[in-house]
């Protein structure tokens, strides 16, 4: 799949480095990831293999610290610390190790944010109750594939939003990601894929509020 052009959000950051892979067999082998978007390559040495994609758009990924510990012959003896990426399609699992515990979190982090862009079911399972309904957009409620927090996902269709609605859009989740409020519902995250834009907001339950209002006497 080819990427696209973000039209909402700011661009994904990149990271590049050098981290230790579990093959099928238990052997390990060195391998440099470079993650840019809307592309995830690997190389050992001079030759690309070609999973790299695959992961990045049809993978869930995640630290697994009990698999933390040495890898003998990698990492200058150092301690690995293990993070996985699950493929959706088949449920095989690819193991990497970093070199610290900071690494980890980076790449965790990363490859989870440029995984949802390309696919929201890499990062959340998206059930089928609609929450709410709106000119644009439908809200589902969701849970989060790395806390399993129940949230709130509102859908926003990308070709049926014009350039001066993208920019309220831009204010709607400035403000909701940044003033925290009580009485405001709050956004966790903004991602933007080729069909939608998505607010990954907290879940309320009680039904919508302008339900609430007119059935007031």
């Amino acid at each position: 799949m080819s990427g696209f052009e973000f039209q909402v959000r700011t661009p994904l950051h990149s990271k590049q480095g050098l981290v230790v892979e579990k093959r099928p067999d238990g052997t390990h082998r060195d391998v440099n990831l470079s993650l840019v978007w809307p592309r995830l390559v690997i190389t050992v040495g001079a030759k690309k293999i070609e999973c790299g994609q695959e992961i990045i758009e049809n993978a869930v990924v995640h630290a697994f610290p009990q698999l933390d510990g040495h890898v003998d012959g990698h990492l200058n003896g150092k301690k690995g610390y293990a993070f996985q990426c699950v493929h959706r399609r088949d449920s095989t699992t690819t193991t990497y190790f970093a070199d610290s515990q900071e690494d980890r979190h980076e790449w965790c982090k990363l490859l989870r944010k440029h995984a949802v862009h390309h696919n929201i079911d890499n990062g959340f399972e998206v059930t089928k109750k609609v929450l709410g309904t709106g000119a644009y957009a439908t809200v589902y409620l969701a849970k989060d594939r790395r806390s399993n927090e129940v949230v709130a996902l509102k859908l926003i269709t990308r070709e049926r939003v014009v350039e001066e609605e993208r920019k309220l859009l831009r204010q709607e989740v400035w403000v909701s990601q940044f003033l925290k409020t009580k009485y405001l519902v709050g956004t966790s995250e903004f991602i933007e894929n080729r069909h939608s834009y998505v607010l990954v907001m907290e879940y309320v339950a009680g039904g919508e509020l302008f339900e609430r209002l007119i059935q007031r006497p």
